[in-house]
């Protein structure tokens, strides 16, 4: 029941966030080809189930299946076969498939994977997973994601806690809880983080966060309406950014500093950045958010300058994309909150059966104990009454080895008596033929006397 469940759930994450992406798989590779090599390799003994099917799902990327659909049927099966391996193994297992999704966009059924890890995790010292920081990190960001901040900074929080964080993802994690205050109108608290942030990427010398992290620190004092010190992190986090190549980042930047130049009256200086910004533009892939951020900045500039058709243009412009922006967020959050419903019904139900299993066990140990009790004690009172009727067998041997013996003694007396009663006999048999022999001599003397007179 529980692999049903399981199996049901990663096809709730397929269906529901792979839809457009499953048109565009038009590889070689066959579901029966993929299970094959997969023998294959299992049978040639290079590792067990786990890591075979790790090696057989990284061999091949999406786009060289024929179908999705052979894609979500081969992970199905080699999760199930992994089930097979043992629980250490298989939670590597949905870590690395777990890692693997979420690179190529399926933070939700990546999520899954990595829970069936977290799961496995949360009673182990971390001292002996090596993925333990990995693991809480990539949580933090799907949980990010998905906008439970709380349960974002939770799993931020976990890995702070451990040593030996490497050092890009103790920044990447400082950023996070910054803008974690910043979404949840904590300002003063984002910057502290952000500052933090700062000082490690600029101890390592990491020029890409030491880039982003000025540009969100300008942000901050943008809002806060200190004009100078946000130019100032804006211009260096342009250039960081330029020499880096981020260049989504260096397009924020220098929009961000053309704002600035309209409140500090400089209208010519942030056309001039505009202009900049909009060259990168054309040559360097950006979202929407670039867009709508650019049109602002021109409504602001028009504004400036008394132009209001053109400020009324890029307004519009602005508005269409914050639209369309709005709309694609709540899609998404529509998305997130669906799976979230579908992956906690799930959960819910396996807690259930979990529960009621349990249960179930508790009942069969408790029969159990009642049996062996009742064994145990119905073996105790047989053997009393062994014990006692071998008791009583020997008392009665006893007995009868006294009663023996007090027979024979018995005998052997009356035996004794019956000898002197015969000694008896014999005497008053010799004494009683002597008083006759003396009465036979007394008649015959009286008689000798007669005949003298």
């Amino acid at each position: 029941m529980k692999k049903v469940c399981w199996r049901n759930l990663v096809f709730v994450g397929f269906i529901l966030f792979v839809p457009v992406v499953s048109l565009a798989a038009a590889g070689t590779i066959s579901l029966s080809r993929a299970k094959a090599e997969y023998l294959k390799l299992l049978s040639e003994k290079h590792g067990g189930e786990s890591f075979t099917g790790l090696v057989v799902i990284k061999k091949w990327p999406r786009e060289e299946y024929k179908t999705q659909k052979d894609w979500e049927n081969f992970i199905v099966f080699c999760d199930e076969k992994a089930r097979t391996d043992s629980p250490d193994k298989y939670a590597y297992f949905c870590f690395e498939i777990g890692h693997m999704l979420e690179d190529q966009n399926y933070p939700h059924l990546a999520f899954q994977y990595y829970m069936q890890t977290e799961n496995y995790a949360k009673d182990k010292n971390p001292r002996y997973i090596p993925y333990y920081n990995n693991l809480h990190h990539r949580l933090g960001i799907i949980y990010y994601k998905f906008r439970s901040y709380q349960l974002s900074k939770k799993e931020f929080l976990l890995v702070l806690k451990n040593k030996d964080v490497p050092t890009d993802v103790e920044i990447n994690i400082m950023n996070s809880i910054a803008l974690i205050y910043r979404n949840t109108d904590q300002p003063d608290k984002s910057r502290i983080y952000f500052e933090k942030a700062l000082q490690l990427a600029e101890k390592y010398n990491d020029k890409g966060w030491t880039g982003v992290i000025m540009g969100n620190l300008g942000a901050y004092y943008y809002q806060k309406g200190n004009f100078e010190r946000a130019r100032q992190l804006m211009q260096l986090d342009y250039q960081i950014s330029s020499e880096t190549k981020q260049w989504e980042s260096a397009m924020n930047a220098l929009i961000l500093l053309a704002e600035i130049d309209i409140r500090l009256n400089k209208p010519d200086n942030a056309i001039h950045k505009m202009k900049e910004s909009e060259r990168i533009m054309n040559s360097h892939y950006h979202s929407k958010n670039v867009n709508a951020l650019l049109h602002k900045t021109w409504t602001l500039i028009y504004e400036a300058m008394n132009n209001y058709r053109e400020a009324y243009h890029h307004q519009k412009m602005h508005l269409a994309y914050i639209d369309t922006l709005q709309k694609e967020e709540n899609f998404e959050q529509f998305n997130n909150t669906q799976f979230q419903m579908a992956f906690q019904q799930k959960q819910s139900q396996i807690q259930l059966l979990k529960s009621k299993k349990k249960r179930v066990e508790q009942l069969f140990l408790f029969s159990g104990v009642v049996v062996c009790v009742i064994i145990i004690g119905l073996f105790l009172v047989i053997r009393q009454v062994v014990l006692r009727r071998k008791k009583e067998k020997e008392v009665l041997t006893l007995q009868n080895l006294r009663i023996e013996d007090e027979l024979r003694n018995t005998e052997e007396q009356m035996r004794l008596v019956l000898t002197n009663l015969g000694e008896k006999n014999e005497l008053v048999s010799q004494l009683q033929s002597e008083i006759d022999h003396f009465q036979s001599l007394s008649e015959n003397i009286s008689n000798d006397e007669k005949e003298s007179m």
